[in-house]
């Protein structure tokens, strides 16, 4: 094969591997904003659901990601919730949050209410 065609072949993979990466992402992004309803609705099992599906479809979202860390907490697995909350913060970048059950969220930095969650999380271990 020759140089030109490999790295045609190269560039093409790069942009095919962001574009499914891309599109995963928004797909879990729209089932955490289904998850937030269902929260809203008072259904548990139906968020629960939503956010694990969400971090199966992308389990580097930080939005699934806080989502599986607020389920870890809330089933006693403190040390898995921190684990979650640590890794959301580390994958948020400067995403804010557009939806939340907690309206005061809304608008803040995402890793900052990742933070507050860890710091909750991290006193319940101590």
């Amino acid at each position: 094969m020759k140089k030109t065609q490999t790295l045609v072949l190269v560039m093409f993979v790069v942009i095919a591997s962001f574009a499914v990466v891309s599109c995963s992402s928004m797909l879990a992004n729209q089932k955490m904003r289904t998850a937030i309803e269902w929260r809203n609705q008072g259904d548990m099992d139906r968020y629960k659901a939503s956010v694990q599906d969400a971090y199966q479809t992308d389990p580097a979202n930080p939005y699934a990601l806080n989502g599986m860390g607020t389920i870890a907490e809330q089933d006693g697995k403190f040390k898995e919730a921190v684990e979650f909350y640590k890794k959301a913060i580390a994958n948020a970048g400067d995403s804010r949050v557009t939806l939340s059950n907690v309206k005061e969220d809304e608008g803040m930095l995402l890793k900052d209410v990742c933070a507050d969650n860890l710091k909750n999380v991290q006193a319940k271990i101590k």
